[in-house]
């Protein structure tokens, strides 16, 4: 009865926490043009709760506008309230650019960058992969030796790095993929392939990933113009499948899915910045057809949204205006109403090159912010954050000790199968919880071993609906998942 009070209390309290965006922190110093440019933030969050922010330093060589590129770094251990000094993890970078950069952290707390770079006296870049492994950051791999645009990329619940990206013209290139399992003493990354040789297809969101680690995305296709397409990769038989999503003129921008296996994709109709409407569709993940498409917003960019869905499965998507100045926007649903919210417009600033990470209930950008006038084109790296829902508190203090897996299958009926592993033994507890927070059940209480541990659980006696399973090991609530029962 004391443990159900307590859930309940967290519950309330969660409820008054504040939800509306933090008030910006500038993470990088100000970048006065045409010496010294500040472009391309990145940001992940690690299970301890730590963030980790990262941007490209561009710095003028001579007077004569050339630039070679540095990547700098920030922490913070406080949800975003204080951070680290910078710190510079290229010094020796002095003659090459650095355009694209993607942050991604494993489940062991590895950070890890994906990054192109120019290569001198070549029209392409090159892929290169750094991670911070052992405590130490170590030095770069190549992935791949060509690039030309749009880098992408994922990371499955089995510790693999995927990443995608575009090699020549626009209406003729192709795009390729390549992964590597990230938590092996050295790094080798898989011979890169063409995703679909016949023709030119690009991915333009973010990679997911399903509890089966296939991996989907949505892009473009040109053919005499660009159509949305849905791509998917099924890793048992390591085959990519690409369909387009409709018929019009249009770019897939973003993509999330749903724990119920849905797939919502943003997607952009009309040919420029300047001219398309923002569109939202949806198809379970094993259905062919994608339904009919749903108005969000006009004059939108379509390049680089960034697109989630909360444990209640509302859509939060963060995007950008493509008016001159540019403003950053967030558009939310709740109770099938879409919502719009100008996050930064000025006058004199813009504000671009925006990234996202979703973790543990909130949502964590950094963009860049411009100063537009003729003049300046001064340059900064801001951080803010919004948390987006209430939940079972976890802890995560200990997350290496353990891992507790999405239950399988879900949604099921009846029962399902519950996973979890231990690398040390441990007094394990399996609670089960409705949406209220309240404990409906108890799977197991007692001492176990190390290793990997999977066991049943009937749901019968329950109504259909949302649940939560929480692992507590040694006392101490480690980690929550959700799950949904249909009878």
């Amino acid at each position: 009865m004391k443990q159900i009070i307590l859930i309940i209390l967290l519950f309330l309290i969660n409820l008054s926490a504040q939800y509306e965006w933090s008030t910006p922190v500038q993470l990088s110093e100000q970048g006065i043009y045409p010496d010294v440019l500040y472009t391309n933030p990145t940001v992940t969050h690690d299970s301890n709760g730590n963030l980790h922010a990262f941007w490209i330093k561009s710095i003028q060589i001579g007077s004569n506008l050339r630039w070679y590129s540095q990547i700098e770094y920030r922490r913070s251990t406080d949800d975003g309230l204080t951070w680290s000094g910078t710190e510079n993890l290229t010094p020796d970078y002095t003659t090459e650019r650095i355009y694209d950069i993607q942050a991604l952290c494993d489940s062991e707390n590895n950070i890890h960058l994906i990054y192109n770079q120019t290569v001198t006296g070549s029209e392409y870049s090159r892929i290169l992969h750094k991670r911070f492994y052992n405590n130490t950051w170590q030095e770069p791999v190549e992935v791949y030796r060509y690039y030309t645009s749009v880098l992408r990329t994922g990371i499955d619940n089995r510790n693999r790095i995927y990443t995608t990206w575009f090699l020549g013209p626009a209406d003729t290139g192709t795009a390729y993929y390549s992964f590597c399992d990230v938590l092996t003493d050295s790094v080798s990354w898989r011979t890169a392939e063409a995703i679909d040789n016949s023709e030119s297809y690009g991915v333009s969101s973010q990679l997911i990933f399903d509890d089966e680690n296939n991996l989907y995305g949505v892009g473009r296709i040109y053919k005499d113009d660009v159509y949305p397409y849905f791509f998917e990769y099924n890793r048992s038989l390591a085959v990519w499948k690409c369909e387009q999503i409709c018929d019009s003129v249009a770019l897939g921008c973003a993509l999330a899915i749903s724990d119920n296996e849905e797939l919502h994709a943003s997607i952009s109709i009309g040919s420029s910045n300047s001219d398309n409407t923002n569109y939202m569709i949806f198809k379970l993940k094993n259905d062919s057809l994608w339904s009919n498409i749903e108005l969000i917003n006009n004059n939108t960019a379509f390049s680089k949204r960034f697109l989630y869905l909360d444990n209640d499965d509302n859509l939060h998507l963060i995007e950008m205006y493509s008016s001159y100045p540019s403003k950053l926007i967030y558009t939310n649903s709740s109770n099938s109403t879409w919502n719009t919210e100008i996050l930064h417009s000025d006058s004199i600033y813009g504000y671009e090159q925006h990234n996202v990470e979703y973790k543990n209930g909130s949502l964590y950008l950094v963009f860049k912010e411009i100063d537009t006038t003729m003049l300046h084109f001064d340059t900064k790296i801001f951080f803010q954050s919004k948390q987006i829902e209430v939940g079972i508190e976890n802890n995560n203090s200990d997350i290496n000790s353990f891992s507790l897996y999405q239950n399988y299958p879900n949604p099921f009926n009846n029962e399902t199968e519950i996973s979890f592993s231990l690398k040390e033994a441990s007094e394990i507890e399996l609670i089960i919880y409705n949406s209220k927070g309240e404990q409906v059940d108890s799977m197991i209480k007692r001492k176990m071993s190390k290793g990997v541990h999977s066991m049943n659980y009937c749901a019968s006696k329950l109504n259909s609906g949302v649940y939560y399973y929480q692992l507590k090991v040694d006392g101490i609530s480690k980690d929550t998942k959700k799950m949904l029962f249909l009878k």
